[in-house]
């Protein structure tokens, strides 16, 4: 029988309010900051709510300096194409479940391929055997193949060690893109299942990303950080937002700019972080949204050639700014690096490398769009393997000795950036629940935990939130051999800073640098 604690974190898991009161009220030998602890990593807020108004919680001091994580032995794709599978989808919006079959109870379903090996990610040969299809998506299962095109994946439904129906889809079909691409080389297929007098009995939904290999990097390894808290600087010397400290607001650099990356490393950051995606041209340049509203409208950056982005920078007051501007667009969605800022010339990947010392190291945000913002934000962007490639092109021919990782909110993108090279970390980046996606992969920091896992990342980069809440996370993150990084506009606080700081974590991206780097200074000292 379970035990009062057993039941509680149960309860939380699954995001049960009343039976949590229920527990929190009747039981006595349980630990509610463990049960709170656990609804902070879920996102479960409504939970959080409930638990930490009970009288016997109470927040643990956390004093730990921060956990060198050491990956080594990771494989990349040489020649060959991985293709990255699961059934289901992640979409929530989606309803489709992994499996849908009729007359067919208690079957195993062996999946393989004659054109393509099953590996594990790791690259090694695997069977693939799924047998509980219960949850909404099943977890990931990989091919190694030189021939995509050609590739066929059966599935076969055994019951009693015996096939009795059978799937069969060659890849070449244009699938449902997943992100709205261009030109989609993965993406999702209903299969249909037939028994062997050819009957329709059902369908397989299988939602696939093709990873090609790239080449132009290393079998060197940069790992990440050590024993101290690496300062990251965000999008250079700070975002541009109202920023008042102790009562003082401060004047900024335009973000995301050569001269805001230059000064964020003489403020103190070791690495300063920006985004990077890629224009119609397929030039990665250094911005932030994915829709730029400079010129009136609201235009996505990869419908804008390289030139016209970098040579028509609107230089505008408040005054004169809403007569130039469509009236469709609000000056609230007026980007930073405008009007209250130092405006500096936007810029692109290449020109970063250029011009910004090479002691700055730098952290590389990847922005590709789920499907929700493609959709919002009437986005068509690159195939995901060019995007990604373009970017390393770059990054392979300039970087140096520079120190780097990269970083994205997309967890194929950090797949994409974790099979292509080995040379630099990759990081998924998550808002833990700070706001809701139909991703079922974004919306905890239990989940981004889970893909880093999944894909064998070297950590999280995640809302700062959970971790000035629950600091105690953050030693259980990296015994799971995971890096654990935060962002968010509490990070500027000393106070919150200080918590993340002296709980061990490994690195805080902050627009506050000078004030931050004091608080680290103190921890190395």
């Amino acid at each position: 029988m379970a035990s009062d604690q057993e039941r509680l974190e149960a309860a939380v898991k699954s995001g049960m309010k009343d039976q949590v009161s229920q527990i929190l009220s009747s039981a006595t030998d349980i630990n509610v900051s463990a049960a709170y602890e656990l609804a902070v990593y879920n996102a479960q807020h409504e939970l959080i709510k409930v638990i930490g108004a009970d009288s016997r919680f109470k927040p643990a001091p956390v004093l730990q300096t921060p956990t060198e994580i050491l990956l080594s032995g990771r494989k990349i794709l040489n020649s060959e194409n991985l293709i990255a599978c699961h059934l289901g989808s992640f979409d929530l919006r989606n309803d489709t479940k992994q499996v849908s079959v009729e007359g067919l109870e208690d079957f195993k379903l062996k999946i393989h391929s004659k054109q393509g090996k099953p590996v594990s990610i790791d690259l090694h040969p695997v069977e693939i055997l799924f047998t509980d299809f219960k949850d909404k998506v099943s977890s990931y299962f990989y091919f190694l193949t030189e021939n995509v095109g050609q590739t066929v994946i059966e599935f076969d439904f055994l019951v009693g060690g015996k096939v009795c129906a059978k799937a069969v889809q060659k890849l070449n079909t244009t699938p449902d893109s997943l992100w709205n691409e261009k030109k989609p080389i993965g993406g999702r297929l209903e299969v249909p299942v037939y028994t062997f007098d050819m009957g329709i009995i059902g369908n397989v939904t299988l939602e696939y990303t093709v990873v090609k290999p790239c080449v132009g990097g290393t079998d060197e390894r940069d790992p990440f950080g050590g024993s101290k808290t690496v300062l990251v600087g965000h999008r250079g010397a700070g975002a541009n937002r109202k920023i008042n400290i102790e009562g003082k607001s401060r004047l900024q650099l335009g973000e995301n700019t050569v001269q805001s990356l230059i000064k964020g490393g003489e403020f103190g950051a070791e690495f300063v972080e920006f985004d990077v995606q890629l224009t119609q041209d397929h030039i990665p340049v250094i911005y932030h949204d994915f829709t730029t509203t400079e010129w009136g409208v609201h235009n996505p950056v990869s419908n804008i050639k390289f030139n016209d982005f970098v040579g028509n920078r609107p230089k505008l007051s408040r005054r004169n700014s809403s007569s130039n501007f469509n009236k469709n667009v609000e000056m609230a969605t007026i980007k930073p690096n405008g009007a209250g800022t130092i405006q500096s010339a936007f810029c692109s990947l290449l020109q970063v490398f250029q011009k910004v010392p090479l002691k700055t190291g730098f952290n590389i945000e990847v922005k590709y769009p789920n499907l929700e913002e493609a959709q919002d934000e009437t986005l068509n962007n690159a195939e995901i393997n060019t995007f990604c490639d373009e970017i390393l092109k770059v990054v392979f021919r300039n970087a140096g000795k520079r120190k780097l990782y990269f970083s994205s909110f997309h967890p194929e993108m950090c797949l994409l950036l974790r099979m292509k090279q080995k040379k630099y970390p990759v990081f998924y980046l998550t808002v833990a629940g700070a706001q809701k996606y139909y991703d079922v992969r974004l919306n905890s920091l239990a989940d981004a935990v889970q893909v880093a896992l999944d894909f064998k990342l070297d950590g999280v980069v995640t809302y700062c939130g959970p971790l000035i809440d629950c600091p105690a996370l953050i030693k259980k993150i990296q015994n799971l051999g995971l890096n654990i990084l935060s962002y968010g506009g509490k990070n500027n606080n000393i106070e919150d800073a200080r918590i993340q700081v002296n709980a061990g974590i490994n690195g805080i991206i902050v627009d506050n640098v000078p004030d931050i780097f004091r608080v680290i200074n103190q921890q190395k000292e």
